[in-house]
């Protein structure tokens, strides 16, 4: 089967190239707003972000080492905690 590159996936890459190369802004939090940590795991690695409404605060990622592609995914939800320490140093570095 031929593989066709239509216009629009010419159209998507370029956007998805803008998206990946542009430098992201990060928010300056406001301590009197809710914050709200996404996390996602997966067989790779995980990550957080931690946004106020629609901006982005901090955000942090690992890649997990080898050993960890032994458990499995629900086991290492629990590791977040290191992300969610780096999004706190972050924090502490808007901060100052």
């Amino acid at each position: 089967m031929p593989f066709i590159w239509y216009e629009e996936c010419e159209k998507s890459s370029r956007t998805l190239k803008k998206k990946l190369t542009k430098a992201l802004v990060l928010a300056i939090p406001d301590p009197d707003k809710r914050y709200i940590i996404f996390c996602d795991t997966s067989s790779k690695g995980h990550g957080s972000v931690l946004m106020q409404g629609k901006n982005v605060i901090a955000y942090a990622s690992r890649q997990h080492k080898t050993h960890d592609e032994n458990y499995p995914t629900h086991d290492l939800i629990g590791s977040h905690s290191l992300c969610i320490e780096g999004v706190k140093t972050s924090l502490i570095w808007c901060a100052v």
